[in-house]
């Protein structure tokens, strides 16, 4: 079950930023595929777990990129990245002290709406800065 699809109009036109998009999809499909099968306490954990990690790293990668572009409201991209790994992380821990099927579901609907939101608004402002960065430019994370 597929609750969120990659389309162009996401692009932020780096590569490697959009693919770290493309994984955070690819989680929250995963754990709606997760969600829906039986016996799936355990792999719905694992996925939560690996989607928190992934979220920590892609916004280092994205603020990276954005640090090196000169991008002007960087402090408040920072701000925004803490709150939402805050939400995420929150998500996580909410399920791990009791398995529903109503917490996941609820889960999927935020996570989707979180992401889409995120980068058609939030991620499309920095489009412009970065399109002139090299990846050589910016320090690995």
């Amino acid at each position: 079950m597929s609750v969120i699809a990659w389309d162009d109009s996401m692009s932020v036109g780096v590569e490697v930023l959009d693919n770290d998009h493309k994984k955070l999809i690819d989680l929250i499909n995963r754990l709606a595929e997760a969600g829906n099968s039986t016996g799936s306490e355990q792999t719905v954990g694992e996925v939560l777990d690996e989607l928190v990690a992934y979220t920590r790293y892609h916004f280092r990668r994205e603020e990276a990129w954005q640090a090196a572009a000169g991008y002007p409201d960087l402090e408040r991209h920072k701000e925004i990245h803490e709150d939402l790994t805050e939400q995420v992380e929150e998500v996580r821990d909410d399920y791990r002290k009791g398995y529903s099927e109503s917490l996941t579901r609820d889960v999927l609907v935020f996570l989707r709406d979180w992401l889409k939101k995120h980068i058609l608004g939030e991620d499309k402002k920095y489009v412009a800065y970065v399109a002139e960065v090299s990846e050589a430019d910016v320090p690995a994370v």
